[in-house]
């Protein structure tokens, strides 16, 4: 540690609050389960089971980030409100549309990204 920040695995943090650096932690283990999820589901069969099974997994963990994001925002909003910003614009769409659609995050709810939807379909 040197001064105020602290060194994880080479990268300065800077903050030495325990708690902030469990958020950080709590972040980037979610941040890795969703690209683990996105990973897995993505390539899997569009039917009951697997990919919505992930799909759900991803929902879940990318609502995390986005909580865990805007809370590390929040104390340090002067250095990282653009980082809150860089975090809301993949996450408040996703989010928002399958609130929207009532089945968020919901296994098996048929639920389609709009712009998937476009991609398979001819809009």
């Amino acid at each position: 540690m040197t001064g105020d920040t602290t060194i994880v695995a080479g990268i300065e943090v800077p903050s030495v609050s325990p708690v902030f650096l469990t958020v950080v932690g709590f972040h980037v283990v979610m941040g890795i389960a969703c690209v683990i999820a996105g990973i897995v589901g993505m390539p899997s069969e569009k039917r009951p089971g697997r990919h919505p099974t992930f799909g759900t997994i991803y929902y879940w963990c990318l609502a995390a980030v986005f909580a865990s994001a805007t809370a590390l925002a929040a104390v340090r909003w002067a250095e990282d409100y653009h980082l809150f910003i860089l975090g809301w614009l993949p996450s408040a769409p996703r989010l928002s549309a399958a609130r929207l659609a009532g089945n968020a995050g919901a296994i098996g709810s048929g639920y389609t990204s709009p712009a998937w939807a476009c991609h398979t379909s001819s809009c």
